[in-house]
């Protein structure tokens, strides 16, 4: 059976499609850079931290030694970056003779496509999910033991850590292993689950303890990783096409989310190969906290996320 003809146009809908269909942690994250990338800019991105300042004093008194008031003290603006890199090539190439393409190729979209980006959207998925798995375990705060029967005593032990480390009201999400999200059913945490209003991406959410929660099975059952939108930053940018000797370039976008498909024959042996690729780059950015404690303001760095081992801080 001759394989089903179809059109760029048909090409980039499905890939589009098939690209955002299981993009959760991803599309949990910080991606407000990616657009910096590129244009003679390099694969690295420097974003600036604005310096901080405490106001200063005087009182409106004449000095008895000078007898004027005190002079102004001139503060220093210290600003700070952090950088934050492109640093993978994620990629699924794919060749076909003409045999192949002639007697075995029915569905080109189904039998080729749509495996190469569901690739591409695991590998993309589990660079998150790694940058996730990275952060120490931590069950030294004050806590208490993890209940089963009653886990949101967990959700809002950590949600006041962030909030005291400085982190936003909104933004607060929980990446939620498998079996700690059955002990939250069982314990009746929620009474329904249905798709996040804000973040329609995220499927099955919920505000559990102040945190928009949502189940993973991309991190232990047991783990539950607590953290703010801005706590880590994907980049994902196409790269761009090749200027000529290609049969065909496109790139699939859905939701910011962005591959490149090429198709290309060579006429030697006959042979098409069909390419998807991307460049990432995943960070995690520790929060900033304001100390005014002393002369001057400072930045602290302190954690904007959290990863609780549920199995070991059981009660």
């Amino acid at each position: 059976m001759a394989n089903s003809l179809y059109t760029a146009a048909e090409v980039v809908k499905l890939g589009s499609a098939l690209l955002t269909a299981d993009l959760v942690l991803a599309a949990s994250i910080n991606r407000d850079y990616e657009d910096n990338y590129g244009g003679g800019h390099g694969t690295t991105v420097n974003v600036r931290v604005p310096a901080v300042l405490k106001a200063k004093k005087r009182d409106l008194t004449n000095s008895a030694t000078t007898g004027q008031l005190s002079a102004f003290v001139v503060s220093a603006l210290n600003e700070t970056t952090f950088a934050i890199e492109l640093d993978s090539n994620p990629y699924q190439k794919v060749a076909l003779n003409q045999r192949e393409r002639t007697f075995d190729l029915e569905n080109f979209g189904e039998q080729v496509l749509a495996p190469q980006v569901a690739s591409m959207v695991e590998e993309i998925e589990d660079s998150v999910a790694t940058e996730f798995l990275a952060l120490p375990e931590t069950n030294s705060l004050t806590l208490g033991a993890y209940s089963p029967t009653n886990p949101t005593l967990t959700f809002s032990a950590i949600r006041k850590a962030l909030r005291d480390n400085g982190m936003p009201m909104t933004g607060l999400r929980a990446a939620v292993g498998t079996k700690v999200w059955k002990d939250m059913v069982d314990a009746k945490v929620f009474s329904d689950l249905g798709a996040n209003a804000t973040n329609p991406a995220v499927p099955t959410s919920k505000n559990v303890g102040g945190f928009d929660a949502f189940e993973t099975n991309r991190i232990g059952e047991e783990d539950i990783v607590f953290y703010h939108r801005d706590a880590f930053t994907l980049a994902v940018r196409s790269p761009e096409a090749p200027a000529d000797g290609i049969v065909f370039a496109a790139s699939l976008s859905a939701n910011g989310f962005s591959l490149q498909h090429i198709q290309d024959y060579d006429s030697s042996i006959g042979q098409h190969t069909s390419l998807v690729q991307t460049f990432t780059g995943v960070s995690y950015l520790p929060a900033r906290k304001i100390d005014r404690s002393g002369a001057e303001a400072t930045i602290v760095e302190v954690p904007s996320a959290y990863r609780i081992d549920t199995g070991t801080a059981a009660a």
